[in-house]
């Protein structure tokens, strides 16, 4: 399992590495591309819907994460750490931290 987390942190990172420079380059300047987006953004009902969920889903996995961790006795500055480098590289640091993290004990209740 944690082979095919760190797989898909990889693939991850690729995309965005690659999507990223693709979509700069067809604007030929960051500041314009992303004003781009912003327009874009504002006249999609759809696409702001989309972003909307993300962001959402996006602060559900940083109480999880900061949960996780603190049930784990991380210190705070290595939660802070850890979120700030989810809310850099999104999914990708996700996935890294699911591979890292120490599976359930066997003897460990199921909580639901």
């Amino acid at each position: 399992m944690r082979t095919l987390l760190l797989l898909a942190a990889f693939a991850m990172l690729a995309w965005i590495v690659i999507g990223s420079v693709l979509w700069i380059g067809e604007y030929g300047d960051p500041v314009i591309a992303f004003s781009s987006f912003w327009a874009t953004l504002h006249s999609d009902w759809m696409l702001l819907i989309l972003v909307t969920d993300m962001v959402m889903f996006t602060i559900a996995a940083f109480v999880w994460v900061a949960t996780d961790l603190r049930a784990h006795g991380a210190p705070p500055t290595q939660i802070v750490a850890w979120l700030a480098l989810m809310l850099c590289l999104g999914s990708v640091v996700l996935f890294v931290y699911l591979a890292r993290r120490a599976p359930p004990s066997a003897s460990a209740p199921a909580t639901a």
